[in-house]
């Protein structure tokens, strides 16, 4: 016979699950719409995500909701990666807060153009 509890169960699991548990994702343009709908998946999935776009605030305030709702680390780390030479520092910063970086999603609309001579 199995046993049901009432009482709900209380797990520090990120609500999806853990099969992502351990992994660093990136999702750049995370803010609104689908990025923001795929760093809500992977942060379900256990994945400690990054919220990007270009606007500190918005990606902290992201970040904050993103943690309170699946219970995995989630940071805003600001970048337009639109511009060359913001990204080295991005990618700096996020494996120095993280270890690591195993998933990119480039979801933002906007790619750099190399200047040529």
């Amino acid at each position: 016979m199995n046993v049901v509890s009432a009482e709900p169960r209380q797990s520090t699991e990120p609500t999806g699950g853990s099969h992502l548990r351990g992994k660093v994702a990136i999702v750049t343009g995370s803010t609104k719409g689908i990025g923001r709908a795929m760093v809500e998946g992977l942060a379900a999935a256990g994945a400690s995500v990054v919220v990007s776009s270009r606007k500190q605030e918005l990606c902290d305030e992201v970040a904050a909701e993103v943690a309170a709702t699946t219970g995995s680390v989630a940071i805003g780390v600001a970048c337009h990666v639109g511009e060359w030479d913001a990204v080295p520092g991005f990618v700096a910063e996020v494996v120095e807060r993280l270890g690591r970086i195993d998933v990119l999603v480039n979801n933002a609309g906007i790619n750099p153009a190399r200047v040529t001579p």
